[in-house]
């Protein structure tokens, strides 16, 4: 078997919902629209610098998910935040803020029905 030639069944999602890259200036908070579908989980996949924290919220304005500087995960090559319950389709938003002194490009991708 080849990994990743196998048909996927149609539970789970294997292509992203939405990619994106963006470019943030420094000190710049910068709002990113996200459209989500109805789905039992969602999840928000990017790499960017540690100095960069990434909020993401909910078409109610609700905090659902962060990944913020000078915690440690703002450390990793790919971050993450996942959120582990059903959401209904609208049009969500991904916070992003930067304390860098340089321009830096951030790499967004969505998901949705994880196993």
């Amino acid at each position: 078997m080849i990994l990743g030639t196998e048909e996927p069944d149609d539970a789970a999602s294997v292509e992203p919902d939405v990619s994106k890259v963006v470019t943030i200036a420094p000190g710049q908070t910068l709002n990113v629209s996200i459209p989500v579908n109805d789905a039992r989980n969602f999840g928000l996949s990017f790499t960017a610098a540690g100095t960069v924290s990434a909020t993401l919220i909910d078409d109610k304005g609700t905090v659902v998910g962060t990944n913020l500087t000078d915690k440690p995960e703002a450390s990793h090559i790919v971050r993450s935040i996942f959120v582990d319950r059903a959401i209904t389709k609208g049009i969500w938003t991904v916070r992003l803020q930067s304390k860098d002194r340089a321009d830096r490009e951030i790499i967004l991708s969505t998901w949705s029905n994880a196993n």
